[in-house]
């Protein structure tokens, strides 16, 4: 399937009949709920999931207004030009694993963008790189009863046919896009649905093997494994080198000669 073309459309508005054509998954992305403009693709996806929307229902939008990272972080995206969406799930997994869906939907991206021959990596718990310089972001959330996970909405940010005029200048030394990295102008619902496709082989994985295959996939995609990185975890702020992951996909750090292991955080540095 070709992902990219030489000339950029004249009109840019997602075609979403053109995503679900490219499908090939059992339910992800079977069901799609498109906006021209949205404040949030998570927030909405919570809202959609309060009114019992299908499991593995895609929100998508051409211009998402107050996208939210990590924290109190903010993701910027370019109308029309990137690729902002959240996927509704209702997975039967403990609540422990709450955890590795972010690593799923990373490994996931950088799997599909293999197949472009673009080779990304990853940077703990949910950024994505490629040539040194962040393209992508991932907020996964989730809502626990007990155990259980009652629901879980992946929400994914990936910088595609931007230019660097497209960013503001305090991020032109760290941000990017597929296009200028590559040269190349995509078209954003070819890379979509096989992302879908991707994801739902993911979770499939997840569902038949446990979450061991997909950590160690991401660490296969770490862009900071066995090295000394700034690690950011609540108000404190430590380095150490980043070992591996756990078997619920905590981060693991070597700090001082002793490993210690971190639900959230975020490694700031590579």
């Amino acid at each position: 399937m070709e992902l990219f073309l030489k000339q950029a459309k004249s009109r840019n508005m997602l075609f979403t009949n053109l995503i679900q054509t490219n499908l090939l998954t059992d339910y992800i992305g079977r069901t799609i709920e498109y906006y021209p403009s949205i404040d949030s693709t998570n927030a909405k996806a919570w809202s959609l999931i309060s009114s019992h929307v299908r499991n593995g229902t895609l929100i998508i939008t051409d211009h998402q207004s107050a996208g939210r990272g990590r924290g109190k972080h903010t993701w910027i995206s370019s109308p029309e030009r990137s690729l902002t969406f959240s996927i509704t799930l209702y997975p039967a997994v403990e609540a422990r694993l709450a955890g590795i869906f972010p690593l799923l939907a990373g490994v996931t991206i950088c799997k599909t963008l293999s197949k472009m021959q673009i080779h990304a990596l990853l940077k703990w718990p949910n950024d994505i790189f490629l040539n040194g310089k962040k393209i992508g972001g991932i907020l996964c959330e989730s809502k626990i009863s007990g155990a259980q996970i009652r629901a879980v909405v992946c929400g994914v940010g990936l910088n595609v046919n931007e230019t660097k005029s497209d960013f503001p200048k305090n991020l032109h030394a760290t941000s990017s896009s597929l296009r200028m990295e590559t040269g190349r102008y995509y078209q954003r619902e070819l890379i979509l649905a096989s992302i879908l496709n991707d994801f739902d082989r993911s979770l499939n994985q997840l569902s038949e093997n446990g979450p061991q295959p997909i950590i160690n996939s991401w660490i296969g995609y770490c862009a900071h494994l066995n090295e000394t990185v700034k690690f950011h975890d609540g108000n404190q702020i430590t380095s150490g080198k980043f070992i591996g992951l756990s078997k619920n996909g905590e981060a693991i750090l070597l700090i001082n000669g002793t490993e210690k292991r971190f639900k959230s955080g975020t490694v700031m540095t590579i």
